[in-house]
Formats: structure tokens, sequence, C-alpha cells
């Protein structure tokens, strides 16, 4: 970010909890020049290297299909190490959101064992 972005408020705020790996994600999205940015703040060192190689994301690259056509899927099978990690899923739905394209609302996936 440059000093200018510095002073932008997230449009976006999320927090994942990924189950199990207890590595909670806390994601800030910034729309800047019609692309968005982001700011995800985990312990997992994967999601530090997953936030570094996303760069600003177009909003319809976020959304396109099929999946493995899509950008944020394509870095998070390069760098992430577990096929269900949430955190994908969560930025795009920050993109969403970010971009006018959908309303906030909460995706929840809860086991009844």
């Amino acid at each position: 970010m440059n000093a200018s972005d510095e002073l932008r408020v997230p449009l976006v705020k999320a927090h994942v909890d990924s189950g199990v790996c207890r590595f909670g994600c806390y994601i800030s999205a910034y729309l800047i020049d019609g692309k968005v940015r982001f700011e995800i703040d985990s312990e997992c060192p994967n999601v530090k290297k997953f936030n570094d190689a996303l760069g600003d994301v177009e909003p319809f690259s976020a959304l396109k299909m099929p999946y493995c056509e899509n950008k944020v899927f394509e870095i998070a099978g390069e760098i992430l190490s577990h096929a269900t990690c949430p955190l994908p899923i969560a930025v795009i739905k920050c993109v969403e959101v970010a971009s006018g394209l959908a309303l906030a609302r909460n995706v929840l996936i809860e086991f009844s064992l």
C-alpha cells in the first residue's frame, strides 16, 4: 500500500474460523480503482504467502468459472496446503461485497454429529 491507500478504511472486514487447524484469518478488503486489495492476517504461513501472491483482484476474475480458471482458486491451489481451507471462498465473498456485486451475509457450514 502506498501512503494515500493507508488512509482508506476497509469496505469489508471478515473473520474466518478455519476449523481444526485453528489458524483463524482476519480479512480486510479495500476497493481501489475498481480492484479489491486485501490484507489478510493469520498465524498460518501459507495464508501469508497467499495474501502476498493475491495482489489486487479484479472482481470478475474472482467470480470466473470454472474453478480451474479462477484466479483466487489458482493461487490457493498453488500455495494453500489443505483442500478444505475456507479462505478462498471467504476472499471471493469479500470481493463480491466490496465491489457491490453482493450483500454481506454470513456463510456457515455446521456439522451435526
